[in-house]
Formats: C-alpha cells, structure tokens, sequence
C-alpha cells in the first residue's frame, strides 16, 4: 500500500515539476518545440526516402564489386598455386622415376 502512495506522489510531483516549468517561460517552450519541428523537416527533406535509397543501392553496388574483384584476385592466386604445384608435382614424379630406374639398374647389376 504505502509502495503504491510513493509511487503516485511521485509522479504528481514530476507533473506538477514539469508544469511549473512551462509555466514560467512558455514562449520558451514553444521556440524549443519550434525548433525541433524545423530540424525534422529539414532532415525529411534531405533524407527523403527516394535519396536514401539511392544511396543505399550504390553502397551495396560498391561491396558488390568489392566482392567480386576479391573473389577474382583469390582465384588468380589458387590458380598460380596449382600451376606451382603441378611443376613441383612433375619435378617430385621426375626425381622418383630416376630413382627408382637407379635402384632398379643397380639391383639388376648385382
């Protein structure tokens, strides 16, 4: 019960608070009123939606081709690294035919 009082008196005393504040300077609370009115139209205006979007599109388009120039980039890299790999891949098959025809011509002279 007494929780429930304080909870009241509280409010009334922020309205009455808030009131007496009106109260003394309204024409200052209407030019804050004003003020802020002006500012959100003129943040309508410059961000209508027709513009928003527009710049929302040409952010995406720019990450696009961001994307796609990585994409490429990397794939330029694999396939340099397979070329690589095929040439090690040949060299290591090279040395072990080698190897092996060694191995076999000695084993064939014993």
């Amino acid at each position: 019960m007494s929780s429930r009082r304080f909870k009241n008196k509280s409010s009334k005393q922020r309205t009455r608070k808030n009131n007496r504040k009106t109260k003394k300077n309204p024409k200052k609370a209407l030019k804050k009123k004003q003020k802020s009115k002006i500012m959100c139209d003129e943040l309508d205006r410059l961000f209508d939606k027709s513009t928003v979007k527009k710049l929302v599109a040409s952010g995406s388009k720019k990450k696009e081709k961001q994307r796609i120039e990585n994409l490429n980039m990397s794939l330029k890299k694999l396939s340099e690294q397979r070329v690589e790999q095929q040439k090690d891949d040949s060299n290591l098959n090279n040395v072990l035919e080698s190897m092996t025809k060694t191995i076999l011509n000695k084993s064939e002279n014993k």
